[in-house]
C-alpha cells in the first residue's frame, strides 16, 4: 500500500511538472457547443481586456463534480459571459446528452 501511495504521488508530481509552459499566447482553437454553435478562441479574445477561463471536465470525475459548483458560481458572479470574462467548459469523454444530464 505504501508503494502504491508513493508511486501515485510521484506520478502526480511528474504530470504537473510537465504541464508547465512558458508560452504567453494561447494557441487558437475552434469548439462546437452542445447547441452546434461555433466558438473561436481568437474571436473571444479580440476585444481588449477580455479573458477566457477554460475548464476541462469529465462527468464521472469526483473532482469535477466537487469543483463544478464553484465554477458555476464564478460564472454568475462574473456576468454570465456578458462581461470581460468568458467561461468555456470543455468536456472530455462524454457526449452532448450526457453533458446535458450533468448540467
Amino acid at each position: 500500500m505504501k508503494k502504491y501511495l508513493l508511486l501515485s504521488v510521484f506520478a502526480i508530481l511528474m504530470m504537473t511538472s510537465f504541464a508547465q509552459t512558458t508560452k504567453k499566447i494561447a494557441p487558437d482553437f475552434t469548439a462546437i457547443t452542445m447547441d452546434s454553435d461555433t466558438i473561436v478562441l481568437s474571436d473571444l479574445l479580440s476585444q481588449p481586456d477580455q479573458y477566457v477561463l477554460l475548464e476541462f471536465f469529465f462527468n464521472e470525475s469526483q473532482i469535477c463534480q466537487e469543483t463544478s459548483p464553484a465554477v458555476n458560481d464564478a460564472y454568475h458572479r462574473m456576468g454570465c459571459n456578458q462581461e470581460n470574462v468568458f467561461f468555456l467548459s470543455v468536456n472530455v469523454g462524454n457526449d452532448s446528452s450526457q453533458c446535458r444530464k450533468y448540467m
